[in-house]
């Protein structure tokens, strides 16, 4: 991404920083496939692919409300997936209790007028290459506000969102929320892919399981078999 370099809640996959990132969900903790190494004899860095397959119990990948529809999920599965394809203006670690950039470079919040101004990073951009612009961000929140995303009620006190520039938001709020910036961050999905599908019903593939996928987390979504698996593999911009 032209150096930048995006920060997250991310499973621990984010850690590993390699040419490619496989991450498989099985349904139950029905283990899909073996893995080549084991505890005792770990590799060496090679600088080559590394795999990672990710059992879940309890719980399968479900085909709606959208398991890839960052809007529409519900289950903590779902949480997991998406936290690592897209991003937020801004997050909260709650191991060093602050605040970290996501989408987000440097902002301002003002509680005195409630208004909090963000500043998209100039280097980020989707996975298809084209640029991460203020217009994305409006578009998520108009979206997070209507009664079929799942976070309706975390974007409630926000009154109002505005692109100042195409790298510059100003987003008005009652009270003094912080939830819904950090806390509860809101990703952000791409207003150039996404204004040609209805995101109330968007699964987040095709009809044949083809991801129609793009996104600006640290992986990007390369395979999904619904009620089975998904593959994810690290951003290579």
């Amino acid at each position: 991404m032209s150096g930048y370099k995006p920060s997250y809640r991310h499973l621990i996959l984010v850690a590993v920083v390699l040419a490619s990132v496989l991450m498989v969900f099985g349904a139950n903790a029905q283990i899909l496939a073996t893995p080549t190494t084991n505890q005792s004899s770990p590799p060496a860095a090679t600088g080559g692919n590394t795999t990672f397959i990710v059992g879940w119990a309890g719980t399968y990948i479900e085909t709606w409300p959208g398991i890839l529809n960052p809007m529409l999920y519900i289950s903590q599965l779902s949480i997991e997936i998406n936290i690592n394809l897209y991003l937020p203006l801004i997050y909260y670690d709650p191991v060093n209790h602050t605040v970290l950039p996501g989408l987000a470079d440097s902002w301002v919040i003002n509680y005195s007028n409630h208004t909090a101004i963000f500043h998209i990073n100039p280097d980020a951009v989707w996975s298809d290459g084209v640029p991460v612009t203020s217009q994305d961000v409006v578009y998520s929140y108009e979206i997070a506000k209507q009664n079929y995303s799942n976070y309706v009620s975390y974007v409630a006190p926000i009154t109002n969102v505005t692109a100042l520039n195409s790298r510059t938001v100003m987003i008005t709020f009652t009270g003094t929320i912080w939830t819904v910036f950090a806390d509860y961050p809101l990703v952000i999905v791409p207003y150039h892919i996404w204004k040609n599908i209805n995101p109330a019903t968007y699964p987040g593939y095709n009809a044949n399981g083809t991801p129609y996928f793009v996104g600006d987390g640290p992986y990007v979504l390369t395979k999904y078999v619904p009620e089975q698996y998904v593959e994810i593999q690290k951003n290579p911009l």
